[in-house]
Formats: C-alpha cells, sequence, structure tokens
C-alpha cells in the first residue's frame, strides 16, 4: 500500500531544480561581453580621445610660493603705561597675520605696484564688466592661497598664473607689501634717539 500521494515525486534529472535559478552563469556573461565588446572598447577610446584633447586645451598653470616667517622682536621699553605684551606663538595673531595676507586691500595694493590689469590676470574680456582696481583685487584674491603652516611660525603664499614669472612676481610682491607699512608704522611709533 502506498501512501505517498500521487502528486509527490522525486525529483529527477530531467525535472528543474528550484535552487538552478540562483546560480551565476559565467557562461552566459562571458558570450554577452563578447558580443558586446566592440561598444566597451568604443567607448573606453572616446573617453581617451576626450580626456587627451581636454588636457591640450586646458592651459598650464604655474604656482609660486613665498614663505614668510613671522618672529618677535624685543622692544626696548621707555614708559611702562599702556604696554601690552604680545606674544606671536599664539595662533589668534598668526590667524590674523594669515587673514592680513589674503586680505582685498592688500591685493588692490599689489595690483597698483605690479601695474596689473585683466590681460596680465588672464581675464576673458567683458565690456559688462569694469575692470576697477577693486575688481581686479578680487580676482587677483582668486589666485592667491596663504596657509599657515601647523606648528610653525611660517605662511606659505601661493601664487597663480599661466605665466611662471607673473606667478613668481605676485606672490613675492604680496609679502613685500605686506611688510612695507609694518616697518614704516615702526619707524614712525619709535622713540627718537638722543
Amino acid at each position: 500500500m502506498n501512501t505517498y500521494p500521487e502528486s509527490a515525486k522525486y525529483p529527477t534529472s530531467a525535472e528543474p531544480n528550484a535552487d538552478e535559478g540562483l546560480g551565476f552563469d559565467f557562461m552566459a556573461y562571458y558570450h554577452l561581453l563578447r558580443e558586446k565588446a566592440w561598444i566597451i572598447v568604443t567607448c573606453a577610446l572616446a573617453a581617451v580621445a576626450l580626456g587627451g584633447v581636454y588636457i591640450i586645451r586646458t592651459p598650464k598653470v604655474y604656482a609660486s610660493t613665498a614663505e614668510v616667517q613671522v618672529n618677535q622682536e624685543q622692544n626696548k621699553v621707555v614708559n611702562i603705561q599702556n604696554v601690552t605684551s604680545e606674544d606671536l606663538s599664539s595662533l589668534e595673531l598668526l590667524k590674523t597675520i594669515e587673514q592680513n595676507l589674503s586680505s582685498r586691500a592688500l591685493m588692490e595694493r599689489v595690483v597698483d605696484k605690479l601695474d596689473l590689469n585683466a590681460q596680465k590676470l588672464n581675464l576673458a574680456p567683458d565690456p559688462a564688466v569694469p575692470y576697477t582696481k577693486a575688481y581686479l583685487g578680487e580676482q587677483l584674491q582668486k589666485v592667491v592661497l596663504v596657509k599657515l603652516i601647523r606648528g610653525t611660525r611660517l605662511i606659505d603664499v601661493t601664487a597663480e598664473s599661466t605665466d611662471p614669472a607673473m606667478a613668481q612676481f605676485i606672490a613675492n610682491a604680496i609679502v613685500s607689501e605686506y611688510i612695507r607699512p609694518s616697518r614704516w608704522t615702526a619707524r614712525r611709533i619709535s622713540p627718537p634717539r638722543s
């Protein structure tokens, strides 16, 4: 006597197994890739060609860095009243100097000193934009990076330009224009010699 229903049979090799649909068919993917290889090669060649055109058409940009070392001089005090001690090792003061080196006013002085114009700054001609000293100073700020080197009293001033000599002139001019008023002020404040 058979207690199993007629519909419950053992699976034979001719019947599909439920687990076979979960497998990864490498041969099917291999044949698919072989059939579509021309699309893959065409896309790769197009990407390389577009990258090459972009690199050829993009102008070279040069960077020049001037380094500023911030030192504290010992002041000779004649009158002790109203004297405050500034420690240049404090991060706040170094950050202030860093911000002053990238200020708009300093950039405008550099524009005057180097007689910079739109062509020297590689600005596209635009009749709607007046190339004032303020505008040129703003554009100069965009190509200058001032960065305090962590753990030191050194500040890097980096200028970028398509002309390597112009990049060097800009970096050096920023440093010299920042230092120039400081020396003048220091001379004016110092007491007269007897």
